[in-house]
């Protein structure tokens, strides 16, 4: 009570004024002094220095989470990179496509090149070779068909958030064939061209352009793919994205589904194919109120991940047809795959049936004024799209480059080693990438001493010298001590894609003797 009464007295003056750290808590964030050892107390209101530790421990475990976000995100991209190029080089020797094997292989015509050899350039998460031929072949290569439609799929990713945003309406449409296994699927992709030509395309008339008008179609974009089953044979088919001037209720969808159907079925009866059932020959989706988001991601996804979708109902892609025969021969030679049965060869012949069916077939095409609509300028020829590992490439500084005898007759002349001296520079950069070409060299010796001398190639086994056939920016070689072609060419796979490149390039030359063929 008594101190009590002093602290209300206005006339008492306290003896040691209390300093500004031993004041009572007061506002937020007040420290208090509690005893001679000076231990302080934080109010409960979250501001006090426990606490901001704590936010900064938080901080710093959230930034290391998104750090090994970050670094698994890429090493599941490269892996996935990895397996497409490997599957590419796999497939390589069993495609009848000469632009296909030379995928990643042979250098760029003579006029595109701007030096001789082979670099690589790397951006501190990704090596690429450069100067290299792309094939472009979106139904046939892993590769390149991956890079190419996920251009497409950003652009329709594009059109769908701007549509959305302007609140139109969305649907998709698959049309599909009667088919069996005895239709080559040449002619069905043949018949499937011209039902679409009669019923909504240069032969559609005005009659769909009255239909358009009722339902508000405005644009439509189509997707073709095709899988293969063993009972049905060859299965294609189109998915087309419909933007709507506004959605469809339930009724129009129905109706408009109708609609489809019936002109589809006419088309296909005229093109010559079998009439299609109603239940399987035309499918409308459309989103329920308040999925339209959802439904356009949906639409994305189902319309332009091709390269990773598996085949349903016993059907398989052509790409697993492909997957399926690398696994039946891994580990084959060439005189063991030459005697095996045609029932197992069939997975061969139905890929290599594929390429040359789906060669020249367009992936992905947009209805007049839909890409002006939303300023979209990719071409439309997917051989002429750049795609972002491209782009990559030629904006990250060279880290090594390959003599192009080098490259030919020890680089490519065995699976998987370009990949490998990629992965290299990536995982342990150059001191790797030299431990590596040591490997190799230890094998090309042990493989030329295991063969019968009659057969051993001229010259010795390859031999792959650092400083010579393989250098770092600013270590090139001499100009007066060029690769020995004696020793980087021979009686090895090498040797023959090297005199195939040297015979382009002499034609090259002969067609522009203006121009330097530096090879």
């Amino acid at each position: 009570m008594f101190d009590l009464l002093k602290a209300n007295d206005p006339s008492y003056i306290a003896p040691n004024p209390p300093k500004r750290s031993e004041t009572a808590p007061g506002a937020a964030g007040q420290t208090v002094r509690l005893g001679k050892l000076g231990k302080s107390a934080t109010p409960p209101d979250g501001t006090g220095g426990r606490s901001r530790r704590s936010d900064r421990q938080e901080t710093s475990r959230q930034k290391g989470a998104k750090v090994a976000a970050a670094k698994a995100q890429r090493k599941a991209e490269n892996a996935r990179r990895d397996r497409l190029d490997d599957f590419r080089e796999g497939l390589q020797p069993y495609t009848p496509d000469e632009s296909f094997k030379a995928c990643n292989r042979l250098p760029v015509p003579a006029a595109a090149r701007k030096a001789a050899d082979v670099p690589m350039t790397y951006d501190g998460k990704r090596a690429r070779w450069t100067q290299l031929r792309q094939c472009k072949r979106v139904h046939t290569c892993p590769t390149c068909g991956q890079g190419i439609k996920a251009q497409r799929r950003a652009d329709l990713e594009k059109a769908n958030g701007q549509w959305a945003e302007e609140g139109h309406g969305l649907a998709m449409g698959t049309f599909t064939l009667r088919h069996y296994s005895r239709s080559s699927l040449k002619d069905l992709i043949k018949i499937q061209r011209l039902a679409w030509a009669y019923a909504f395309g240069r032969h559609s008339g005005q009659q769909w352009q009255k239909v358009k008008a009722k339902y508000g179609v405005t644009f439509d974009v189509r997707v073709w793919e095709t899988t293969y089953g063993t009972s049905n044979g060859w299965h294609p088919h189109f998915h087309v994205q419909y933007m709507l001037a506004k959605p469809l209720t339930a009724k129009q969808a129905a109706d408009l589904e109708d609609v489809l159907y019936r002109r589809w079925s006419a088309g296909v009866a005229k093109a010559g194919g079998y009439l299609p059932s109603r239940e399987r020959g035309v499918k409308l989706l459309v989103p329920k109120p308040g999925e339209e988001a959802a439904f356009a991601k949906y639409m994305v996804k189902e319309m332009t991940g091709a390269d990773t979708k598996t085949g349903k109902k016993g059907r398989r892609t052509p790409h697993q047809i492909a997957e399926d025969w690398l696994e039946r021969v891994e580990g084959l030679d060439a005189e063991a795959r030459r005697a095996m049965p045609a029932k197992d060869r069939h997975d061969l012949a139905l890929w290599r049936e594929y390429v040359a069916a789906a060669h020249g077939q367009r992936y992905l095409r947009w209805s007049p004024g839909a890409k002006a609509y939303f300023g979209i300028d990719t071409p439309d020829d997917d051989d002429q799209v750049k795609t972002q590992e491209e782009k990559d490439a030629e904006a990250a500084p060279v880290v090594l480059t390959v003599a192009l005898a080098a490259w030919f007759a020890g680089v490519i002349s065995r699976r998987g080693r370009s990949l490998a001296m990629r992965k290299a520079v990536e995982t342990g950069g150059m001191g790797k990438v030299q431990l590596l070409i040591e490997e190799w060299n230890a094998e090309e010796i042990e493989r030329w001493s295991a063969t019968d001398p009659a057969k051993r190639r001229r010259g010795g086994p390859v031999q792959i010298v650092w400083g010579r056939d393989v250098w770092v920016p600013g270590e090139e070689p001499a100009p007066d001590t060029p690769t020995p072609s004696s020793e980087l060419s021979g009686a090895d796979p090498g040797a023959d894609l090297l005199a195939e490149f040297r015979a382009r390039a002499k034609a090259e030359a002969d067609a522009k003797p203006q121009q330097l063929v530096l090879c």
